[in-house]
């Protein structure tokens, strides 16, 4: 086969078309595949790539709704600082992982850009953590199993040191999203975005429902993104002006 991966890339494109109604356009399918299959070639991650870990429907919407005058917050840096830090005035990153964070600080250092800082804020161990639950927002408890005996509280509230409406765009893309929302929330300017990745997990739910209900305009965009082999779901959010 000319394309090795091409019967992966359709397989995810029928669901997608199937469980997702306002999901990728068989135009924007055939588009991002190009870009889909080069992002598996081996030792690739988004810093190689130089793009946000996010599907390319919420990517490209990003490219266009950024400035030279954006001010970004991001939990979990990557290939999004360095997309960012190149069309944005300011890029502060919150990081639990310091080797990853030295290696994001090298690609930004390596073109003499000054306009990002990533700040990296350990999680803090507890075994009164093991039983939380990820989905509550007051718990700062994250799902993944490494970290489950750890609290994120330091992490999620690194943003409240920033006025209320301080930031155009906040991306959500590290541990604890639910509890790194509630922080964010406040923090984004009037008309302002909060982007929530991986949005399809049932345990950021109450994200959704409290966005909702706070009356924030929904983008959903479900489709292929790099470094992935599988479709996942990237939701924007609009504060309301």
């Amino acid at each position: 086969m000319r394309f090795p991966h091409l019967s992966r890339y359709l397989s995810e494109s029928r669901i997608a078309r199937r469980e997702f109604a306002d999901g990728c356009s068989a135009a924007e399918l055939v588009r991002f595949f190009p870009a889909w299959r080069r992002g598996l070639e081996p030792d690739r991650s988004p810093i190689d790539v130089e793009l946000p870990w996010l599907t390319f429907g919420s990517i490209r919407f990003l490219d266009a709704h950024i400035g030279p005058r954006t001010r970004v917050f991001e939990f979990g840096c990557g290939g999004s600082t360095i997309f960012f830090a190149a069309r944005a005035a300011s890029v502060v990153s919150v990081e639990h992982d310091a080797a990853w964070a030295q290696k994001v600080e090298r690609a930004i250092a390596a073109k003499g850009w000054t306009n990002s800082n990533v700040r990296v804020v350990n999680p803090i161990r507890g075994t009164q953590m093991v039983d939380c639950d990820p989905a509550d927002p007051e718990l700062y408890a994250t799902a993944d199993e490494t970290y489950r005996s750890c609290s994120f509280k330091d992490y999620a509230t690194a943003i409240d040191q920033y006025p209320d409406g301080h930031f155009d765009l906040v991306l959500i893309d590290g541990r604890a999203r639910p509890s790194c929302a509630k922080h964010a929330a406040r923090k984004v300017a009037k008309g302002g975005l909060l982007i929530l990745d991986n949005a399809e997990r049932s345990y950021y739910g109450k994200v959704h429902e409290q966005l909702t209900a706070d009356h924030w305009l929904r983008r959903p965009f479900y489709g292929p993104g790099p470094c992935g082999q599988n479709f996942w779901l990237t939701v924007i959010w609009q504060k309301p002006s």
